[in-house]
């Protein structure tokens, strides 16, 4: 990140895990491989999203991120959902095989998770850094954004189209920005002001999904003695909810009936 631009870039503090839990209430790695007839998928008609359509019906997007990955028959590398209007079994992120994750099948330049990035920025109400559509110099609606013409691809060095949009912006566009089109070894934050529409989203549209407890190291790894009691999250001493056990971290485990207790793992 450029240092003029490191003040304002984000620690989003939102976090996703494997589910451990599935939908019928069974245990889960949180992963579901389908063999199917299709060759390649196309963003028309959704039909990896479908059993019906040889992928897979989504879990319910009130409790989980449903992320497809699949051959598509296009140049895209990907695609999601906006979480406003009508929502539901088609809700989710779709990305191509070769651009998910960082091993395996997965093919440079986009082979560290930059995609499944940007996907889940449009799936909270992100934007492009050009505005949506194919309308040049738009509105991403984020004001820490600065405007820019277009989108980028492969690796600009800094910086790059200064004065973009007829701007005084000497600094050029935000390439490194998970919401343009460059490498993903080019791209590494987002901006304060896209954290906080992102967390608005989640609070408007998928508030639901503060609400689960489907995730590792929840109540299938806590012993209780009280059958009725429940754990309902566990989090850090800065509230922040946490996935994953620590040894010599202070976590503090919250229950249905009201208590909370202090953990630490030690050995």
């Amino acid at each position: 990140t450029p240092n003029v631009w490191q003040s304002i870039a984000a620690d989003c503090e939102i976090e996703f895990c494997l589910a451990s839990t599935d939908p019928n209430g069974s245990s889960t790695n949180g992963i579901t491989r389908t063999q199917t007839t299709i060759n390649s998928f196309s963003m028309q008609g959704d039909s990896v999203k479908f059993n019906s359509g040889g992928g897979k019906d989504a879990w319910p997007n009130n409790n989980y991120l449903n992320i497809w990955v699949c051959s598509l028959n296009s140049q895209i590398l990907g695609y999601a959902t906006p979480p406003f209007g009508s929502i539901g079994s088609n809700d989710g992120v779709v990305i191509d095989y070769s651009n998910f994750g960082t091993f395996g099948t997965v093919q440079s330049p986009f082979n560290k998770g930059r995609t499944t990035t940007h996907e889940v920025g449009h799936w909270l109400n992100l934007e492009h850094l050009w505005g949506s559509g194919i309308v040049s110099c738009g509105n991403d609606n984020v004001n820490d954004t600065p405007k820019q013409e277009e989108e980028n691809y492969g690796c600009p060095a800094f910086p790059h189209n200064e004065n973009s949009c007829s701007t005084t912006n000497t600094n050029g566009d935000m390439f490194m920005n998970y919401m343009d089109y460059t490498n993903d070894a080019c791209m590494n934050f987002f901006t304060n002001g896209q954290k906080t529409r992102m967390i608005a989203a989640i609070n408007q549209y998928r508030s639901l999904l503060l609400n689960h407890n489907l995730c590792n190291g929840s109540t299938n790894t806590i012993e209780i003695e009280d059958s009725n009691k429940r754990l309902l999250r566990i989090v850090d001493v800065l509230g922040r909810r946490v996935y994953k056990i620590r040894k010599k971290i202070p976590m503090f485990y919250i229950y249905n009936d009201g208590t909370v207790e202090k953990r630490m793992v030690l050995e």
